[in-house]
């Protein structure tokens, strides 16, 4: 019962955090293939320095959607890669960007 949890780690471009418009172009995206999601900020940290970070929780039993939901988002960031956690493991998502 339930739906399985995935939760995606985006970090910001050059570590200046994310905008309202930027925000706004993560949400619609992730709500153009979800029904619901939660977004919130977060620190994260990348190569031994701070990095302004943004974590969406989706439940969903789609895995294979919400993997290509995160190489989107790493496109429209400008992003190598993404994170996703799914099932105990973290996972990095290649994007093709950069």
């Amino acid at each position: 019962s339930g739906l399985p949890m995935h939760t995606l780690y985006l970090g910001s471009r050059g570590g200046l955090g994310f905008g309202d418009e930027e925000l706004s172009g993560i949400g619609n995206l992730v709500a153009e293939e979800f029904e619901s999601f939660t977004m919130f900020p977060a620190m994260g940290f990348y190569r031994g320095k701070t990095l302004p970070s943004l974590v969406i929780k989706i439940g969903a039993h789609d895995t294979v959607l919400v993997r290509s939901t995160a190489r989107k988002l790493g496109r429209l960031l400008e992003q190598e890669a993404v994170g996703l956690e799914f099932d105990g493991r973290y996972h990095r998502i290649l994007t093709g960007g950069e």
